[in-house]
């Protein structure tokens, strides 16, 4: 399962993950993201009808600002498939002159198999591929960039006697000579343990970071207050897509959409804290906080997403979604 070839971008990873603050790789992602689209034939939208009580809600359009809503948005659109699963989500943005698609595929389960970017820049050339155990939990996650050296890495999780992840591994798969030669396949990338309440609510996470297989760098996160339970409502294939916005490798950096895509029946979107060590000269410990502000409407749907950091908070990410209802 684990020997499956992908490729993962090295540079990119160990200059601008885990111990980057969420503001600051928003700013790197802002030119990654971009306009205008074509759809393949079996993927369109769903005709929607009037709202009645045997309706099916789905998502129509989002939109995704790098900052708040001042600035200029990635507009996405859903294209579903005959099982009314997001097939392709076309990301368009008035600056730019190029198209960010996605293309999503299922397992006969109905869980994500696989999704696929195709677009101008790095960020959207990503590719992730999911694998599942014989319990149909997620087992591992391969990353493919097929940007940079045709390097990969694997991520793979381990579970609790309830069945919520509460460790993972990320390891080099396979790597080739370039901008990182010293890296060893098999070497570990980054690890990490998630910590609850009462076996169920993400209390804390301590992660931490390798470089060249020497840990180099750890990560203390803790979450405070009470979130919100109304977070899963968000279709689970778009939730990963965004997490991937966030942070190209999902688990390195604070990432609201990351907790709640691994931690589907938990409240999240809390707010809380964070504290990256460097553990080689010149010995630097950065602190954060972090917020997340949610918007319901009357029907208990979400409406608006804003994702807060630093001291006083500064609004990295918000996102605003648009729903329609079609036939059951």
């Amino acid at each position: 399962m684990r020997s499956y070839f992908c490729r993962f971008n090295l540079a990119v990873f160990f200059k601008y993950s885990f111990l980057l603050p969420m503001k600051s790789i928003n700013r790197l992602l802002f030119a990654l993201f971009v306009v205008f689209t074509s759809c393949k034939k079996d993927a369109k939208p769903i005709e929607t009808v009037p709202d009645t009580e045997d309706s099916l809600v789905i998502l129509t359009k989002a939109y995704y600002y790098y900052g708040d809503t001042t600035s200029i948005p990635l507009v996405d659109s859903f294209y579903y498939n005959a099982n009314r699963q997001i097939e392709k989500v076309v990301g368009t943005q008035s600056n730019y002159a190029d198209t960010t698609i996605y293309w999503l595929t299922y397992t006969n389960n109905g869980d994500l198999a696989t999704v696929k970017g195709n677009g101008a820049f790095l960020s959207t050339k990503m590719e992730y591929s999911f694998f599942y155990d014989v319990k149909k939990m997620l087992d591992s996650i391969i990353i493919l960039d097929r940007s940079w050296n045709n390097d990969s890495i694997c991520t793979t999780f381990s579970y609790d006697a309830n069945n919520y992840i509460k460790s993972y591994y990320s390891y080099f798969l396979k790597t080739h000579s370039g901008a990182y030669p010293t890296q060893i396949e098999g070497a570990p990338l980054s690890s990490g343990n998630y910590y609850r309440n009462g076996g169920k609510e993400l209390d804390s996470l301590s992660s931490q970071l390798y470089d060249s297989g020497i840990l180099s760098r750890k990560l203390f996160t803790h979450f405070n207050g009470t979130g919100t339970s109304q977070a899963n409502i968000i279709d689970k294939s778009y939730l990963f897509i965004l997490a991937s916005r966030l942070d190209l490798y999902l688990s390195y950096n604070v990432n609201p959409f990351w907790y709640q895509y691994i931690s589907p029946d938990a409240q999240m979107f809390k707010g809380g804290s964070y504290t990256s060590i460097n553990l080689n000269p010149p010995y630097e410990n950065n602190y954060h906080t972090f917020d997340s502000d949610v918007e319901t409407d009357s029907e208990d749907r979400i409406r608006l997403i804003t994702i807060k950091e630093g001291l006083p908070d500064r609004t990295v990410a918000t996102v605003k979604l648009q729903y329609a209802k079609i036939p059951k």
